[in-house]
């Protein structure tokens, strides 16, 4: 990346010399509609729910299967669904206006029996829920690296004393997978029966009581960090007066088990060049993905003054900087979705382009406000984290606003504060573990404990609010404060120009030996279309670091993916 800043200085003037010759970019209407969450129904005696489009657009036009009823008045769509005898139904609300990317709210309907029923808090009865200990109703879980296990919590309530007591029971509900998965955009499998030692659990909420605790033992060892496992679980009732409406009724959980390898792969695309599809390419012969992690190389940030803000992949001028960052968000399923779902990880780069908006020049408010839509984005897109690199910032388009640029977040070191950001906005939103890893080159020397500037009671060691530290091409990383090697790289490689040495069998060795957690292949490019070609090259290295961290000889690939052009890339394997 550091000889890839140099090589860019010597093209700068051929670059703003083409600029003129690109083709006009489409500025795109804007659309969205509130709230964007799914919508869930009873099998019958429903309420309609009121959605808000907004958009720039003359107008917006909407279409939905004929089970779902709607009606548009100016710029609201009041929906609600005919009566359900049948089975649970879904499907979505599309919207569209002018040229905006279309908006799709997903729609569900219980089936009967399904939605309260009996249950429903009707006469005597009185009102329920179940929930985690927490508080919440979606829960992520990590598996215990160590054991392999996790306990969760369970808390039910009722809203008043009972009388006298009541049984009920919590089941795991394996019909609800599916329903799951459709809501949240989802891909879980049930969590394995085996893993568990019971599945019901009876419990009793005593008379003159108001709650009951349950507590449920997971033993994931037999599990594979490629999935995510979903345990979702339901309460019904056995006997008394208590019930639980079906939004009471549920709790879910979603298992993660962390990745075994002691040294991981990370493999950073550029993606205007290769298609990230090829990482599912490289397997161990046990199987297993070689690569562990795939950087997308890079998503940029910019300062818009059209709209006085720091955006992704849009600055004054260009409402998209880059069209393929914007086809790989848009068509996520087909390009990153899979990689995700095959257990390995995907990060989103993110650098400056020109403009004076840099992860080390916002304030602390434009640290939160970047921050969070670079955490909406990795949510839309199931993306794992993202990648930190700080190499192109610049003037154009003027000086930011004040309240983006002063004062700069720079009191724990420069870009600390923004990593912090990062890390928080993403844990807030996503239902998997994130992580934020940082080229090391342009930041992360020096990181200090973080005090969050809204909250002083929160407090963030660098261990805690940046995952991985990444070298520049052949040295190694070093750990910050309280995190340890396993946060770092023992090596860094550039292998389209053969920066950073030759990794051998021995040298892999050696980083796992010496407690390193990682090592970095920066533009692999594995398409024989491509001038950028470097499969052969790389391959070696790859079977030598699988020997040496793994015992492992690493399978001839026999398949690639193209990438087609400008904003364009294709899904089909192509055999060598």
């Amino acid at each position: 990346m550091k000889l890839f800043k140099k090589i860019a200085g010597m093209f700068l003037f051929l670059t703003l010399g083409l600029a003129s010759c690109k083709e006009e970019v489409e500025i795109k209407n804007s659309l969205s509609v509130s709230p964007d969450a799914a919508l869930e129904f009873n099998a019958t005696d429903n309420k309609s729910v009121t959605l808000t489009v907004t958009t720039d657009a003359d107008k917006w036009t909407y279409t939905a299967p004929e089970w779902i009823k709607a009606e548009q008045s100016g710029n609201s769509l009041s929906v609600n669904v005919a009566d359900n005898t049948g089975e649970a139904r879904s499907g979505s609300i599309t919207f569209s206006a002018g040229t905006a990317d279309q908006v799709k709210i997903n729609v569900l309907q219980h089936e009967p029996g399904d939605d309260g029923g009996d249950e429903g808090g009707e006469g005597e009865k009185i009102a329920g829920t179940i929930k985690d200990a927490s508080g919440e109703n979606d829960v992520k879980v990590t598996l215990d690296k160590a054991t392999n296990t996790a306990t969760v919590s369970l808390k039910l309530t009722v809203a008043e004393a009972l009388k006298s007591e009541a049984k009920v029971s919590v089941f795991i509900d394996e019909q609800y997978v599916d329903e799951y998965n459709y809501v949240n955009n989802a891909s879980c499998v049930i969590l394995p029966s085996n893993t568990l030692t019971a599945t019901e659990w009876p419990i009793t909420i005593a008379g003159g009581a108001t709650e009951a605790e349950l507590s449920i033992e997971i033993n994931g060892a037999d599990l594979s960090h490629a999935n995510k496992y979903l345990l979702p679980l339901k309460v019904k009732v056995l006997s008394g007066d208590v019930a639980f409406a079906n939004a009471e009724s549920r709790v879910n959980y979603v298992i993660n088990k962390v990745n075994p390898k002691e040294v991981k792969q990370m493999v950073c695309f550029e993606f205007n060049d290769v298609n990230p599809l090829n990482a599912l390419e490289y397997k161990l012969e046990d199987g297993s993905y070689f690569f562990d992690a795939v950087v997308l190389f890079s998503g940029n940030m910019g300062w818009d003054a059209g709209t006085q803000s720091v955006r992704f992949n849009a600055r004054t001028g260009e409402p998209v900087i880059n069209q393929n960052t914007d086809a790989l968000i848009k068509e996520w399923q087909t390009y990153l979705k899979p990689i995700h779902d095959a257990g390995i990880k995907v990060y989103m780069g993110i650098m400056p382009h020109h403009t004076r908006a840099g992860i080390t020049t916002l304030s602390y408010d434009g640290c939160k406000w970047f921050a969070e839509e670079v955490a909406q984005i990795v949510k839309d897109c199931q993306m794992d984290g993202v990648f930190l690199d700080e190499e192109y910032v610049g003037s154009d388009g003027g000086a930011m606003s004040s309240e983006w640029a002063s004062p700069v977040a720079s009191a724990y070191g420069s870009g600390a504060y923004f990593a912090y950001q990062m890390s928080k906005q993403m844990d807030l939103v996503c239902d998997w573990p994130t992580e934020v890893c940082v080229y090391t080159y342009s930041l992360g020397w020096g990181w200090k404990t973080v005090i969050d500037h809204e909250d002083e009671s929160i407090s963030k060691t660098p261990a805690e609010y940046a995952d991985i530290m990444v070298a520049d091409y052949g040295g190694s990383a070093r750990p910050l404060e309280t995190q340890t090697k396993k946060n770092c790289t023992g090596a860094s490689l550039e292998l389209n120009r053969g920066t950073g040495g030759t990794m051998t069998e021995a040298w892999a060795r050696q980083i796992k030996e010496d407690g390193y957690g990682w090592i970095m292949y920066f533009a692999f490019n594995p398409d024989p279309n491509h001038v950028l070609y470097n499969k052969n090259r790389s391959l070696g290295f790859f079977k030598e670091a699988a020997r040496g961290c793994y015992d492992q000889e690493l399978i001839e690939p026999t398949h690639y993916y193209k990438k087609i052009g400008q904003g364009k890339y294709d899904p089909t394997r192509y055999a060598y």
